[in-house]
């Protein structure tokens, strides 16, 4: 299988975050997915305003943007899941509204935490549901077909590995001009604090890059499960899987253990602690974990299969 174009496509993705994120005015990559709401109720707003006509369009369009999630259900049965559709619906309406005449907001919801909040909840609200429908979808499906499920699956949480760089990129920027503002007195020595700063920057980039890479393995692997579950591709896949995981998780631990540790011993020498306090990578530990589990399985199941061809 060819990495190259995988690869080349979160990249990508990191990079269009990163330039929404500075170039574009968004204060970080989770502010980006922001904009196409941002941009729309601009657009609406430069409508309604050109005159009765315009404003008679802007409404139309606002019902017809609107009224884009329960389009995915024209003309099929309905289940319980569904119905976040209608909440979905609900809630791009109001968002658009709102940021289309932003003075009906409460001041706590002014600016970007207001626009971050209202987008993110229809975001939350459109993947709950697809979340969910794609759980009962794999009640009818066959065992190829899950497995071809599971390795889309995997590619996309692979991409939101490289969302998380993208983000943590952000927050180093911020935290960097932050400290700098913050610290103005002659003879202060912010390098200590500078040289924490990118540590536990380049200690998430590692987590999140070998997540990544974990993903992406697992990922081809469901591939040639696809194939021939019992096959020697797949088997060496999972055996390299299985050692993949085994070293991912000891250098993230040993990472982070030595970030937190050093932030002790150095804390009187750093002025700027925000984001390098004491950390532990749970959510890496359980995902290395589950794909560790599950590559041992596969492995143990081609075993058995490769001893009962012996046996027979």
């Amino acid at each position: 299988m060819n990495k190259k174009p995988i690869i080349a496509g979160l990249v990508a993705v990191a990079l269009v975050l990163f330039i929404c994120s500075g170039i574009l005015g968004a204060e970080n990559s989770v502010a980006a997915l922001c904009l196409p709401f941002t941009w729309t109720a601009a657009g609406l707003r430069k409508l309604s305003l050109s005159g009765s006509l315009g404003n008679s369009a802007a409404i139309a369009l606002l019902v017809v943007l609107g009224l884009l999630p329960l389009a995915l259900k024209w003309k099929k049965s309905w289940g319980l899941e569904d119905a976040l559709l209608i909440f979905t619906s609900i809630a791009i309406w109001y968002t658009l509204y709102v940021l289309i005449n932003p003075y009906i907001l409460p001041d706590i919801l002014s600016g970007t935490l207001g626009e971050t909040l209202l987008c993110g909840s229809c975001y939350s609200l459109f993947l709950s549901w697809a979340v969910l429908r794609l759980l009962r979808s794999t009640r009818s499906m066959t065992g190829e077909n899950f497995i071809k499920a599971l390795g889309i699956f995997l590619y996309l949480c692979a991409a939101t590995q490289v969302f998380l760089i993208a983000s943590r990129a952000s927050g180093l920027v911020t935290s960097w001009k932050f400290l700098e503002s913050g610290n103005t007195m002659p003879g202060q020595n912010l390098l200590p604090s500078y040289l924490f700063l990118l540590g536990g920057f380049l200690v998430c980039v590692l987590e999140y890059g070998l997540n990544g890479w974990l993903l992406l393995l697992g990922a081809r692997l469901t591939k040639d499960l696809s194939q021939d579950p019992y096959g020697e591709a797949a088997c060496r896949k999972a055996e390299g899987l299985c050692a993949w995981c085994r070293r991912t998780l000891a250098v993230v631990l040993l990472s982070q253990t030595a970030l937190n540790v050093a932030a002790v011993v150095f804390a009187s020498r750093i002025y700027y602690l925000v984001g390098i306090g004491f950390r532990l990578p749970i959510s890496s530990m359980a995902l290395v974990f589950a794909l560790l589990v599950l590559a041992s399985l596969l492995r143990k199941g081609q075993q058995l299969q490769e001893d009962n061809r012996l046996f027979i």
